[in-house]
């Protein structure tokens, strides 16, 4: 796709496709155009951006139903959850337009911010961000940022912004793709594979290792 950004980078995109099975890799791009190098970094493994609201069944909605917070038909005020500097916060989808009251269902199916935010934060007593942050680490195995300084200021993932996918250092594609194995699995996380063996030829035999 022949796009590029205000400062001339060309659009670049990365998809890593998992059988929910086996874990096997069925494919995975790391990137537009042609192969030049062996070896090299690609979008899928190592291009690290941020996920957004692709995160909030990860951060927010998979930990509040395995606490007992929420179920699906739990009825949650579609409304903003604080001002900030005089502004309402937060939007949803950018723009300042609310519900009322709606179900997690529907404020999952439409990525609703503020819900997803009062189920992180108050709903039931909260999930809260240390026990979000936990959750996400030792349940989908992505790994997230405790806490480190830059340039004088302290960069932690336990925060509000973790319920809406801002994160310190962003997630991989594959990463993503691992972690949504885990819900077509009964809650079992799978990881990924690209290999299935490893022989080697000995006497002119293949063996097994």
């Amino acid at each position: 796709l022949n796009y590029t950004s205000k400062d001339g980078q060309l659009l670049q995109s990365a998809i890593c496709v998992i059988d929910n099975t086996s874990g096997d890799v069925v494919a995975i791009v790391g990137r537009f155009g042609e192969k030049t190098v062996n070896l090299g970094g690609n979008y899928a493994n190592d291009g690290h951006r941020q996920p957004g609201s692709s995160f909030k069944p990860l951060a927010v909605y998979s930990p509040a139903l395995e606490m007992g917070k929420i179920s699906p038909c739990s009825v949650i005020d579609d409304y903003p959850y604080q001002v900030l500097n005089g502004r309402a916060y937060p939007l949803n989808g950018g723009y300042a337009s609310y519900h009322g009251r709606v179900t997690v269902r529907q404020a999952l199916k439409e990525s609703l911010n503020t819900v997803a935010v009062r189920i992180f934060m108050e709903f039931n007593g909260g999930i809260t961000p240390e026990e979000s942050f936990k959750f996400v680490q030792e349940r989908y195995h992505i790994d997230l940022e405790e806490g480190r300084m830059v340039n004088g200021e302290m960069k932690t993932d336990i925060t509000l912004s973790l319920s809406m996918g801002g994160l310190t250092d962003g997630v991989n594609v594959r990463d993503m793709a691992e972690a949504y194995t885990t819900f077509p699995n009964n809650g079992s996380y799978l990881g990924s594979r690209t290999f299935t063996k490893v022989t080697q030829m000995v006497n002119g035999q293949e063996v097994l290792l």
